[in-house]
């Protein structure tokens, strides 16, 4: 059979050149052209430049150019390629699930400058599961054995639950993990905690006009944290809480 669409040959140099038209209203146009192009091909943005001849063939121009089509949407590119890097690790993200930020990475630091041997630590939130995910791999490389703690992941989603899940298994760590589908710490009653991670939603309804996250779950972005608090204050002993909100990460170590 004869290979579709010669009479509409498209290299790699025409096709990017034509997407960033498309997303002409994108600050980001040409970064997004490349990412969903090296995507569809399966090759680094760097190979996008160093062969600019290279042609399209039909499947790839159609997949390429409806994936243009939904970005031009304001859907994340993280949604339409089903990755997002988090603290040099690939994770598998959907629209269930929060798309991680720059900004939670320096969560991971100042929970690891506060975990000792023995600890219960909760990801509460978990969504993606890279916190706890991450958390236990950074542990991993420090040589801690991992025997030593508890770890939990807690979101009140099941779909989100699903995608961590899928993402511990790929890295290796849902043996250490126990996931529970609830709402904040209730599925965690009765049990002494020593550490609490939580990127809970944070905004109010005003805030989800903007498009940029317009396409991201709405019950991962309204705000919950007062609700929390309020169950934290019950615990006894109280727990070190680092947690992720409008003002950047903070860290909580006596009564909230």
């Amino acid at each position: 059979m004869p290979e579709r669409g010669n009479a509409n040959t498209m290299t790699i140099k025409s096709a990017l050149t034509k997407a960033a038209q498309k997303l002409e209203s994108f600050d980001s146009a040409q970064l997004d052209a490349d990412i969903l192009l090296a995507f569809v091909l399966n090759k680094s943005k760097e190979f996008l430049y160093t062969h600019p001849e290279v042609k399209l063939n039909w499947i790839q121009k159609i997949r390429f150019f409806y994936l243009i089509s939904r970005r031009s949407k304001n859907w994340p590119i993280a949604y339409l390629t089903g990755q997002k890097e988090f603290y040099g690790r690939n994770f598998y993200v959907n629209k269930n699930v929060l798309i991680p930020r720059p900004l939670t990475e320096e969560l991971i630091a100042k929970a690891l400058a506060n975990i000792k041997p023995g600890d219960t630590i909760c990801d509460l939130g978990t969504g993606s599961g890279c916190i706890i995910i991450t958390i236990i791999k950074e542990l991993q490389k420090q040589n801690y054995d991992l025997s030593d703690f508890k770890f939990y992941a807690v979101d009140i989603s099941p779909k989100a639950l699903q995608v961590a899940k899928k993402n511990a298994y790929f890295h290796g760590v849902d043996q250490y993990i126990e996931f529970l589908q609830g709402d904040l710490l209730k599925p965690l009653q009765g049990l002494k905690i020593d550490l609490i991670l939580a990127n809970l939603p944070y905004l109010d309804t005003n805030d989800l006009n903007e498009p940029s996250i317009k396409k991201e779950p709405k019950l991962a972005l309204v705000g919950t944290y007062d609700k929390f608090f309020q169950q934290v204050a019950q615990l006894n002993p109280q727990p070190i809480v680092i947690y992720e909100d409008k003002t950047g990460i903070n860290i909580k170590t006596s009564s909230v």
